[in-house]
């Protein structure tokens, strides 16, 4: 404090207080005299002015009314010190805590004093002094937590110290979007809830920094993944009125060896896969996750400077369109395709999620446009009417300029809009009719057609389509993969056919793979066949041997095939048994549930799924058969994103990682699985339900379940020992 207390050995009580206001004067923080006989404390400035107490520094404040000044979670460790320095067992006051002051603010406080005697000896008393000014730098106002600037240093000492424990970071979810809505005043009150609920839940304001706007850090001490579990619990649930967290959390001093740098890097990977879950969830870290995200990063680095350098590695492949009538050839869709340097040739699935999400598809995009009508306008030298058809992405249709982009890619390259189709995919949000019609009215008017891709995987109507002016609906491979073994599929692309047929829009069936597909499918006339029966995507010299250059022969032995095409004829679709079980020709017996499935299905309460996911990228999806969004309660406005989010995030707290290791088990063992978890119904409140899935072929590069879902709440169970 700069001065020497055994000056003061002795001044009595009263002239020790004048004698250390008259020092105060000097030094900006209040200095206090503690008398430990009477239990008093004196401060020579006043403070009654910023806490709630009369103003009696010359009398003394007893040393209760200090005490509940204390902020309620600090007040045991400050009784617990002033008891052993009342009592000779400590003779240093040394401590940070905290007061509440008028405004119901709190108020960091470093308090440092000594005991010594005065009065010659005949009194005890502990001089000096509370400073608030060297939290300035440290303590973030608004929380009162830490800020992040000693949180390394902190956890380094935690490790070093050798106990088990937990990392925890921590996003407030969409914290933006609550700025937005209920403004920012509410929102600092969340920021707030959030620090009281952290440190209520840790026991201790040790151990809590605010790192950013709306990240934490927790270091959790002394805790199994139970423990971590469970503090992550308690604390979303009593947040759940204000907001949700998503949490990375990482384990140190587990039995593996972590540097503080690998420690922070896992936390952070965890909290990614946090978010790309869905949010509102917490993630642990695991050597695997950490790789697939290291692989990401190197392959965006990859891709960026393959982008640099004319795309190299992308080149792009042609799958045939085929006339539904004569199977006579119409057209090809160019899709991209990545040969890496480090590992070889790649999945779409693996890279184009990736392009969409750091806007890479943009250049790249606009890279197979200019290559794909560069070979279109070869092709149309020998088939005039040959058209190309282009994906497009969401990103791309969301880009000021992009509409005139295109027509200067056709205008550099002399390339008529009538060899053009654009692709764009049904679960995209272009609820937005105004400015999108704006883009394809734009496109029309240049001859270019407008596809919608993978009808049947969103929840898109035909009036919403004919709204948005589309030529060409792509129906998804799914339905068409299964339709020899579904009657609802069958009725399904029958149904669509007919109201595409109506609204003067084409009918493309993706993903025919079979002659039994197409026996059955030829009964419907579609406009366009695509599928690998007809070929797989091939790069441009192979698609030219097979189907432009008549002297080939590969492209003979393409002719040999449509000949055997045409001649399937109804009397051989007759002779396939399931088919006829299918299409239900001559049982009539059959014919009464193929009419009423989807009654049955709806009278067991008794839904249909799908879900696709890329999990490495944090993407997934889920369709939805009409029953299964009844039971769910799902509007069909939702994506196919949102609609797998509204369904994860109602899974209860307790259920979540039993669903996740379940659907772990359903992805590697290939066996059917069941499982029963408690979900939060909308309407219904928390109820049992009952899942059945399966693993099925993979879709577009995606890992693909599909299932039924059930509420068991509400029936009766018995087993053959009830009976």
């Amino acid at each position: 404090m700069g001065m020497n207390l055994t000056l003061l050995s002795k001044f009595n009580l009263k002239e020790c207080i004048e004698l250390v206001r008259v020092m105060n004067a000097s030094i900006s923080d209040p200095m206090y005299i503690w008398d430990l006989d009477e239990d008093k404390i004196y401060f020579t400035r006043t403070i009654s002015d910023a806490f709630v107490l009369l103003p009696k520094e010359d009398v003394g404040f007893e040393v209760q009314e200090m005490l509940n000044l204390t902020y309620p979670l600090d007040r045991p460790k400050i009784e617990k010190l002033m008891f052993r320095i009342a009592n000779g067992l400590e003779h240093e006051f040394v401590m940070e805590y905290r007061l509440v002051n008028r405004e119901g603010k709190r108020v960091w406080i470093n308090n440092k004093g000594k005991q010594v005697t005065i009065d010659n000896g005949e009194k005890r008393v502990v001089i000096g002094r509370c400073s608030t000014s060297v939290f300035d730098t440290r303590v973030d106002k608004l929380t009162g937590l830490s800020y992040g600037l000693n949180w390394r240093e902190d956890l380094c000492a935690v490790i070093q110290e050798g106990s088990q424990g937990y990392l925890f970071i921590s996003d407030v979810d969409d914290l933006a979007a609550i700025n937005a809505q209920k403004g920012r005043e509410f929102g600092n009150k969340v920021l707030q809830e959030i620090a009281n609920v952290l440190e209520k839940h840790l026991g201790q304001w040790n151990g809590i920094y605010r790192l950013s706007g709306d990240r934490f850090a927790v270091i959790l001490q002394h805790a199994n993944h139970d423990r971590a579990q469970a503090f992550y619990e308690g604390v979303r649930e009593d947040l759940q009125a204000f907001c949700t967290l998503s949490v990375g959390a990482a384990a140190f001093n587990c039995g593996e060896e972590r540097t503080l740098q690998e420690l922070l890097q896992y936390a952070e990977t965890a909290l990614v896969e946090a978010k790309g879950h869905g949010k509102d969830m917490i993630c642990y870290f695991s050597t695997e996750q950490y790789n697939r995200y290291l692989s990401q990063i190197n392959l965006k680095d990859e891709i960026r400077n393959s982008i640099i350098n004319d795309c190299e590695g992308f080149f792009v492949c042609y799958q045939p369109l085929v006339d539904g009538r004569n199977f006579s050839l119409l057209g090809a869709e160019a899709l991209l395709r990545y040969r890496s340097p480090n590992r070889g040739l790649m999945s779409p699935g693996e890279f184009i999620m990736l392009l969409e999400k750091t806007g890479m598809i943009c250049p790249v995009g606009k890279w197979i446009l200019r290559e794909a009508l560069k070979q279109c306008l070869e092709w149309r030298k020998v088939i005039p009417d040959f058209r190309i058809s282009v994906n497009v992405s969401y990103v791309q249709l969301n880009k000021d300029g992009f509409d005139r982009e295109v027509l200067d890619v056709l205008e550099e390259l002399g390339a008529p809009g009538d060899a053009l189709t654009l692709e764009i995919t049904e679960s995209m949000h272009l609820r937005d009719f105004a400015k999108f019609n704006k883009i394809f009215t734009l496109w029309k008017q240049a001859g270019i057609n407008i596809a919608v891709d993978d009808f049947g995987t969103g929840y898109s109507s035909l009036s919403y389509l004919k709204r948005l002016q589309f030529d060409v609906i792509k129906i998804d491979q799914c339905f068409v993969s299964d339709v020899t073994e579904s009657a609802y599929n069958y009725r399904l692309i029958s149904t669509v056919q007919e109201l595409a047929t109506f609204s003067n829009i084409k009918i493309c069936l993706e993903g025919v793979e079979t002659e039994k597909q197409l026996r059955l499918l030829n009964d419907l006339q579609p406009d366009i066949y695509q599928g690998y029966l007809f070929s797989r995507p091939v790069e441009a010299p192979v698609f030219t041997a097979s189907f432009v250059d008549n002297g080939a022969d590969a492209y003979a032995d393409y002719n040999t095939k449509v000949q055997r095409f045409t001649s399937l004829d109804v009397q051989e679709r007759m002779l396939d048994s399931h088919l006829l079980w299918n299409l239900m020709y001559d049982d009539p017996g059959y014919d009464i549930v193929h009419n009423n499935s989807e009654n049955i299905l709806r009278d067991l309460e008794l839904g249909l799924w799908i879900i696709r996911m890329e999990p490495g990228v944090g993407h997934y999806e889920m369709f939805l058969d009409k029953n299964c969004a009844e039971i769910l309660s799902a509007s069909k406005a939702l994506s196919p994103q949102e609609c797998y989010k509204n369904w994860f995030e109602k899974i209860t707290p307790e259920c979540k990682q039993y669903v996740l290791q379940m659907v772990s088990k359903m992805i590697n063992s290939g066996k059917i699985v069941q499982l029963e978890y408690n979900w939060q119904h909308p309407k219904a409140g928390v109820v049992r339900v009952r899942c059945v899935g399966i693993r099925a072929a993979d879709s577009n590069g995606m890992v693909t379940l599909k299932g039924y879902h059930r509420v068991i709440s509400n029936i009766i169970q018995s087993s053959f020992l009830d009976v």
